[in-house]
Order: C-alpha cells, then sequence, then structure tokens
C-alpha cells in the first residue's frame, strides 16, 4: 500500500506538472487563437477552477496506476 501511495504521489505530480506545461506554456497561443471562447481567460491569465484540475489529476493517476500498471511486464511490477 506504501509503494502504491508514492507511485500515485508520483503519478499526480507528473500529470499535474504535465498538464501546466503544456496548457500554460507550449500550447498558449495555440489555445487562445483556436479555442479562447471555450477557456476561462479574463484579464491576460487562466482562471482556473483549482479543485476540478486536482480532480482530474487525480482521477488520471488513478487511472494510469489501476489500468495500466498491472498491464506492465513483470520486472517493471515491484515499483
Amino acid at each position: 500500500m506504501n509503494s502504491f501511495l508514492k507511485l500515485f504521489g508520483a503519478s499526480f505530480l507528473f500529470f499535474a506538472a504535465l498538464d501546466v506545461l503544456w496548457i500554460g506554456l507550449l500550447a498558449r497561443q495555440h489555445y487562445l487563437s483556436n479555442i479562447a471562447s471555450l477557456l476561462r481567460y479574463a484579464n491576460g491569465s487562466y482562471n482556473v477552477v483549482w479543485w476540478a484540475g486536482l480532480l482530474v489529476w487525480a482521477l488520471i493517476a488513478l487511472g494510469s496506476l489501476v489500468f495500466v500498471l498491472p498491464l506492465a511486464p513483470v520486472s517493471y511490477t515491484h515499483l
């Protein structure tokens, strides 16, 4: 159980960082020019709904551990 929590925490941080990096830096101009009407963007910054982001990142991390990790080769399941 302890290793599961460590993997969950690491996965959560990875997916959160990846999402912030993608939306905040790499694809920012693309999103603003193409789907600005769908974004919560005002006064030069995103109006983020943090509880929704935290929930999604937690569900993605949990899903990757529950559905993907068991399919990994045996040599990787001892993490």
